[in-house]
């Protein structure tokens, strides 16, 4: 039954990818061929990791006699909706709802409960607001580019290194065709030391994306956040510019790079491809430090008022990301 099931599912997965990569193919388009690698990329990524995420199945060991109710048990559901039916104030009785209705496969009654639990619990809560879009993307793929896209961003942009964020970030970002973007939130996940399985997915998945990235050689991550306090500070048509240097060096930075401010957190990638001068990168520069800064004025050159953040990031602590968080202001 495993085989059979295994399968069938990669023979709907191949099905899947060929009628919507051959349309575009045959589209005529200049954006055809990147839209068709982008669906190739996500289609079978999105449905072993997703499936990864919510499948019971002992795959290590083989099955035995259960030893009490499972989550997705319909006793444990409407236990869990008892808890919840008087108000449900507590948010963890709505993540401990919504988790046994995604354990039994509901998608759609756990993605109403999630949505429940936010609108009881009327504050952000990353455990509801991921379960509310993990919930609404397997009940309907169309909702990555919709709610629960504009859910998952809100997490990422409080909290830049959400393991589960990142993934779905990253799926966002190469549903709009921003494989920057893409690639840089997965290559943040990466350095956080992810299970050896999904690191190997996610590692194969990046290759082809980073051949489209305007970079070689060595690069850092990098993950530049804004604390809602501070987002009154930047005005419109503002510049995201992130330095790398080497600590205490006067002088040019070893590598520049520019973005237009918007969006946040900013995932982007620096490296020798970005070098100010000839012979000078940040390959062997061992400890990096790296700046991010917003001129509202769009100058490279640091103005009274420009928001700032510093972060250090070394070579000998492995491939890891850094988060940058754009707290202080230039006198």
């Amino acid at each position: 039954m495993t085989l059979t099931f295994l399968f069938v599912a990669i023979a709907c997965v191949l099905m899947a990818i060929a009628a919507v990569v051959w349309p575009l193919m045959r589209g005529g388009s200049d954006a055809a061929p990147g839209a068709a690698l982008a669906v190739a990329i996500a289609t079978p990524v999105t449905a072993l990791l997703l499936y990864l995420l919510v499948t019971s199945y002992p795959w290590g060991d083989p099955p035995g006699e259960p030893a009490g109710p499972a989550p997705g048990d319909t006793a444990v559901i409407a236990s869990l909706k008892e808890a919840v039916r008087d108000g449900g104030e507590d948010p963890a009785d709505w993540v401990r709802l919504g988790e046994a209705l995604m354990a039994a496969e509901r998608f759609g009654d756990a993605r109403d409960a999630f949505r429940a639990g936010l609108r009881a619990h009327r504050a952000p809560h990353t455990g509801l607001e991921l379960g509310y879009a993990e919930a609404a993307i397997l009940a309907d793929r169309d909702a990555l580019g919709g709610e629960a896209g504009r859910v998952v961003e809100q997490v990422l942009g409080r909290e830049p290194l959400n393991a589960k964020a990142l993934w779905y970030g990253g799926m966002i970002a190469l549903g709009r065709g921003d494989t920057d973007s893409a690639a840089a939130r997965w290559q943040l996940l990466l350095g956080l030391s992810p299970p050896p399985a999904v690191r190997q997915i996610i590692e194969e998945q990046l290759l082809p994306l980073k051949a489209e990235l305007p970079t070689s050689g060595s690069s850092i991550a990098v993950a530049v956040s804004l604390p809602d306090a501070m987002a009154a500070q930047i005005q419109p048509g503002a510049v995201l510019f992130v330095f790398a240097r080497k600590p205490g060096e006067g002088g040019p930075p070893l590598a520049v790079v520019r973005r237009e401010a918007g969006t946040w957190p900013a995932m982007l990638s620096i490296s020798e491809a970005d070098s100010m001068v000839p012979g000078r990168s940040i390959a062997g520069a061992g400890t990096v430090e790296i700046t991010a800064r917003v001129a509202n004025d769009g100058e490279a050159l640091q103005a009274s008022g420009d928001l700032f953040g510093v972060a250090t990031w070394n070579s000998g602590t492995g491939s890891g990301p850094v988060s940058v968080v754009l707290d202080q202001l230039v006198p």
